[in-house]
């Protein structure tokens, strides 16, 4: 992510509360990987504090789509960093890290004794339907400020039919994405939407 925007020390310094308890209480109540964060991240960093914009949050997406790793841990420190410099993507880093360790000492044996019971089956079932139906609402979103353009969403629509169909893996659909859409800027950059329209 472009770091020409970051924060002044000051400013980065007075988030890093905020980062470290918003990342970690996300990372113990969200169940469901890293894709299940992203409503919770939009709506406490985009909606509630402004510190990112939902342009943000797609490149982020798509970045952390296309890197090596754990999904949770990469956007971790690309949103921590984007907001709070080298010490919010640290920041960021161990709060997501804490909870699921802290998990995976004192809870790993109560889960195993009880993970073939119908009841947590069931209420697992509820919390992933839930965690579908957030991750939907921020696709929506994203997608109603992103796809203004005609050829945007041809781009989209082709994008989510490969990657759909299992034809594309997303590594590769990201990077022919920012191929395509270098092409575009270079050979027709009319038929994408102007730096004003982006901004709105």
């Amino acid at each position: 992510m472009p770091d020409d925007n970051l924060p002044s020390k000051a400013t980065a310094w007075g988030r890093l509360p905020a980062i470290f308890w918003c990342f970690f209480t996300t990372a113990a109540l969200t169940l469901g990987g890293g894709l299940a964060m992203i409503p919770l991240f939009s709506q406490e960093f985009v909606d509630k504090r402004h510190w990112l914009t939902e342009e943000d949050m797609l490149v982020c997406t798509a970045t952390t789509q296309s890197l090596p790793g754990i999904i949770a841990m990469n956007m971790s420190v690309l949103l921590g960093y984007k907001m709070a410099g080298l010490a919010g993507a640290l920041t960021a880093c161990l709060a997501t890290l804490l909870p699921p360790f802290f998990a995976i000492v004192v809870l790993a044996g109560v889960f195993l004794r009880f993970r073939d019971s119908r009841y947590v089956a069931k209420a697992f079932l509820g919390i992933r339907a839930s965690i579908s139906a957030l991750i939907a609402v921020v696709t929506w979103n994203l997608t109603r400020k992103i796809c203004r353009n005609v050829t945007v969403s041809v781009l989209a629509t082709i994008s989510f039919l490969l990657l759909a169909t299992g034809w594309v893996g997303a590594v590769y659909l990201v990077l022919g994405g920012a191929v395509v859409g270098l092409l575009l800027t270079w050979l027709c950059p009319q038929l994408l939407p102007s730096a004003e329209e982006n901004r709105k």
